[in-house]
This record gives C-alpha cells, structure tokens and sequence, in this order.
C-alpha cells in the first residue's frame, strides 16, 4: 500500500487467489487492527476472462473396481462421504458388483446422495477403438451392469483413456448421458458452456497425482500443486475437476503398488479439501456444475417406502416423515407460494 508515494509498511502483505465472478477479503492494518470484524473493508472483484462461472470444483474419483486397491478406494470414498462432500465415482461397469468391500459402500452412500455415480464404459480400451454401433452396445451394457449392481442408472460418462470421438457424443446423448468428462487435452475447444447444452464436457484440470516415468507408476503430488492447477481453470473456464485414482494414494514397494494407505497423500487430500473450503470455493459433482442444472436424484429408500405405502405395508405418517426428511436436507425443494393452502386438507395425493 503506498502513501505519499512511499510503501506504507503498516499494512499486511498476503496473497489471495482471485477466482470466479466475484470475490471477497479483507483489508487489515497491521498496527491498528480493527477488533470488530464488521469494521473491515469487502472488496468484490470483478473478472472478464469468462462470461460465466460456478466458482466451483468437482471432484472425481476414477478407475473404482473389485478386488484391487479396495481398502484405498473404501479410504478414499469414506473421506467425502464423512466430511459430506460431494464425488463423483467413475465405475468400470463390467469389474464392479461382486466385491462386497467395495459394493456396499458405494451403494449406500450413493442412495444417500453422497455420491455421483459415472459410468466409465466397459473394459479399459479407448472408445475411439470400436465404431458407433459397437460404442452403443458397450455404453448400453455398462448402464445395465451399474443399474444392477449399484441400483443406479448413470448420466456421467468418464470416457476410458480419458479419449471420445463424435460418435461417442451422438451415443451419449441417444443413450440420455448428460455430462462427459474427459481431459482438457483430449478437447479442442478451449471453452466450456456452462448452460444450454444437451451434452456438457467437463474435463479434467488438475489432478491428485502424476505419472512419475522413471518409476512407471502413478504418485501422489503436494496439494500446493493441485490447488494452483484448479485456481488457474477456474480463472479460465469458471469450474474445476480434480481427478485421482486409487493407485496416487497407495503404498509403493518394490515397484508395485499394495493395497495399504498411503497417510501422506491422504493428508495433501485433506488440505487440499481445506484450502477450497477457506477459499469458500463449493464442491459439487460433475452434474451440478452446469449452472441450469436441476438435476433431482431421489435416493434409493424412498422409492422403497413408496413401494411399502402403496402396498399399506407403512403408514401415512412414515411415509410423510421421509418426504420431512429430503425436503429439510434439501434433497428437494418446494418453491414458496404466496396461495393459500387448504390446511384441512391433508389426504396424500
């Protein structure tokens, strides 16, 4: 800060990351800090680099599989699902449903909403290897395969590879995918709609870990690193999404990766997660980034006890109770009118 043309060193120096539409920090002298926190200055700032911006991140968890990796996968999923945060789990549809491990927690969290499920196709093959028919058939078998094993049908794509073609889009959007997410090197555009698009691309922009070539293995990264690759896509396309998989938070030895946590890479997780939450930066999943998204995913025991109340098998009021209980967590929302309700009627339509 300059006073009379000369550095006023009373003033505190501190970086800030300038991120979104609009941000807001303090401005604090250092010899006369103000002790009512309200006396303080709110700066907004403005950006023009993009027209549009959620201001937000995704997180998306690649690569989940039976019996491999699994006690890391569970670790890593339980740290979102604890801290309620949301992920967005891509699913190799023809290697998952028979690990219990692995099934039941993506099951439960995802009939809680905790996760997003993604479908990443059948195999580990590139999508551009096979032609239109033969992409339908393998994203057609990998809905079912999820549908059937963790009681959710998918609308996120995480192509194999990370590669997709046009035909891939066309199949996508014929099979009622809304989002894919690839990476942005795989992209040719370097803007990504956030609104009025039937298919959104979401890429990858930054990562957990890396591939170290000397070692030819995947390892975690410092999440100084990661935050600086998803502050710099927030400034150039107004979202993030970091992408890890199991193996940048495994245990190395001998060259191979064990299926122990690695308590390091777990706490550069965890700061990362609290440098975007001091920064006020939301987490979403990938579905919610899109700014016209109203997306409504009804968990799992709801339609049971629908089931249950349709049958008479539960009452009015424990059916009403879990209506209660979704519209309090927000899980829907009911639109405020100024009508007047009939309170005396109170037959459930």
């Amino acid at each position: 800060v300059l006073k009379n043309d000369v550095i006023d060193s009373s003033w505190k120096e501190k970086k800030v990351a300038i991120i979104g539409q609009e941000n807001t920090f303090k401005i604090i002298k250092s010899k006369d800090e103000p002790k009512n926190p309200e006396t303080t200055t709110n700066i907004p700032i403005n950006k023009d680099e993009i027209t549009t911006s959620c201001n937000c991140v995704a997180f998306r968890f690649d690569g989940v599989q039976d019996y491999w990796l699994n006690d890391i996968q569970l670790a890593y999923i339980n740290t979102f699902v604890e801290k309620n945060i949301p992920l967005t789990v891509g699913i190799i549809a023809d290697s998952f449903g028979n690990d219990q491990k692995i099934t039941a927690i993506v099951k439960d969290a995802s009939s809680k909403n905790k996760i997003e499920i993604a479908s990443e196709g059948i195999g580990s093959a590139p999508f551009t290897n096979y032609s239109k028919q033969e992409q339908d058939k393998l994203l057609k078998q990998s809905i079912v395969e999820i549908l059937n094993n963790a009681g959710v049908r998918p609308h996120i794509f995480v192509p194999p590879q990370n590669q997709y073609n046009e035909d891939t889009k066309q199949v996508l959007i014929e099979n009622k995918f809304t989002h894919v997410s690839g990476s942005v090197s795989q992209e040719e555009v370097v803007k990504f709609p956030l609104k009025d698009e039937t298919l959104y691309k979401f890429p990858e922009t930054a990562t957990t870990g890396k591939y170290d070539v000397e070692q030819n293995l995947f390892v975690g990264i410092s999440n100084d690193e990661t935050f600086a690759d998803t502050v710099d896509a927030l400034k150039k396309y107004g979202f993030a999404v970091i992408t890890s998989n199991p193996q940048q938070f495994a245990i190395i030895k001998n060259g191979t990766y064990t299926n122990q946590i690695n308590e390091k890479q777990f706490n550069e997780l965890n700061g990362l997660i609290k440098k975007l939450q001091s920064e006020k930066i939301r987490i979403v999943f990938i579905g919610k980034i899109n700014l016209d998204s109203e997306t409504i995913i009804l968990p799992q025991w709801i339609k049971k006890n629908a089931g249950w109340w349709s049958n008479d098998q539960i009452d009015d009021i424990t059916f009403v109770q879990g209506i209660q209980y979704m519209i309090q967590k927000e899980i829907i929302k009911i639109p405020k009118s100024s009508e007047a309700t009939d309170t005396e009627n109170k037959e459930i339509p």
